[in-house]
């Protein structure tokens, strides 16, 4: 496996992108196997490569713009503080008895004003674009119950948060909403010790710099959602065994929050 590694470390990103998807291929097909326990055993050197060749990059443009890491003040004031303040507001205001008396028949004003509030406490969904088409949306009488039903079963319904992501896809779709940035903002807010918000532009230059054996669909689903987390919790891991404190994150905000600065989408977006 030396000789293996010295031969990966002389490869295009490109032979060791096939060279990985294959390896994952047959991790999945052959689980238990000696030929399944081979490509296990690759799929982690070639882990260790892309660390080599990518993230330690990435590391560095980040300490270069937060030299506290996680800690740094300008991280906090930029990144993080506005996202917990969201999030308290998402875990006080958007609770199941608020959702339980819309629908008992309740009036619907009051929730649905919270909703715009927390959407608009931050500006992870995009102001000129998509913020007004979900108002628009949701404002509607013909669909505010059935967007409130569906939000608080994202919330605060069975199953795990890909589960219930899937069912609010299948409700976004109705409202012609169905983007990845509408389906993860709430449970991203509810719950980021566990859960990640997905930006697709984002999303994808994240995966094309790490190199992580993903394949995006603009179709929020429960399946790729389950394959998100995953990712985002591999990344959380490799932070992590950096051995530095400043680079440990506590939960999924400061996961996306370097997600967002290795690759930021719209106006911010690098060259």
């Amino acid at each position: 496996m030396v000789d293996l590694s010295a031969k990966l470390a002389q490869e295009s990103d490109a032979a060791l992108d096939r060279r990985r998807l294959n390896a994952a291929r047959v991790a999945r097909e052959h689980v238990g196997t000696a030929r399944g326990d081979e490509a296990e055993r690759l799929l982690a050197l070639l882990d260790v490569e892309f660390d080599r060749r990518h993230l330690p990059g990435m590391i560095e443009e980040f300490l270069r713009a937060f030299p506290e890491g996680f800690l740094d003040p300008q991280h906090l004031e930029q990144e993080r503080n506005f996202k917990l303040d969201a999030s308290r507001y998402c875990k006080t205001e958007l609770t199941p008895e608020a959702f339980a008396a819309v629908q008992a028949g309740g009036p619907t004003e009051d929730l649905l004003g919270r909703v715009r509030k927390l959407v608009q406490m931050t500006t992870m969904i995009q102001g000129g674009f998509e913020k007004p088409k979900l108002f628009d949306a949701i404002n509607d009488p013909a669909h505010t119950r059935n967007f409130l039903a569906a939000l608080g079963d994202l919330l605060h319904g069975p199953g795990d948060a890909a589960d219930r992501l899937d069912r609010f896809s299948g409700v976004l779709a109705d409202l012609g909403l169905r983007k990845w940035t509408y389906a993860t903002y709430f449970l991203f807010l509810s719950d980021p010790m566990r859960c990640m918000y997905v930006k697709p532009d984002g999303l994808r230059r994240a995966l094309e710099i790490t190199r992580y054996p993903l394949e995006y669909n603009h179709v929020p689903s429960a399946t790729l959602y389950r394959d998100v987390l995953k990712f985002a919790g591999w990344l959380k891991d490799k932070l992590e065994q950096q051995g530095n404190a400043a680079l440990r994150p506590r939960d999924m905000i400061d996961v996306q929050s370097f997600i967002w600065h290795m690759a930021p989408t719209g106006k911010h977006a690098k060259s």
